[in-house]
């Protein structure tokens, strides 16, 4: 299984579980690896044989400054789901992290890893 990843994707948007938090828009830094059986682009170089990263990390950008969620978790669980929905992906692994969160800490977060459910 090969993996494509994505780190330090920085993304703006309303999370939070208190009511200051939801003021204003907060930074989330998205680490994403997807897991995939290599296709012919290796022997094809062709974009349309491949995972195509730019449009996963833009699907994940929309779907993250959509969101309203409360939780990091559930915004990790729907991107996740989101990602094996619509890219043909066996696996995904998401880590989401939440800078400046608590007062003596640099960041919080939450890393899942997720896969398709056998047919």
């Amino acid at each position: 299984m090969d993996k494509i990843f994505i780190n330090s994707l920085r993304i703006k948007t309303l999370i939070g579980v208190h009511p200051h938090e939801r003021k204003f828009f907060q930074d989330l830094l998205l680490d994403l690896e997807v897991f995939f059986v290599p296709g012919p682009s290796k022997e094809t170089d062709n974009i349309a044989d491949a995972i195509d990263y730019d449009a996963i990390c833009n699907f994940t950008i929309k779907l993250v400054q959509e969101s309203k969620f409360r939780l990091i978790e559930k915004l990790a669980e729907t991107i996740a789901n989101s990602i094996l929905q619509n890219f043909d992906v066996a696996e995904v692994k998401i880590r989401i992290t939440k800078p400046e969160a608590l007062k003596f800490t640099s960041e919080v977060g939450i890393e899942i890893k997720r896969g398709r459910t056998p047919s």
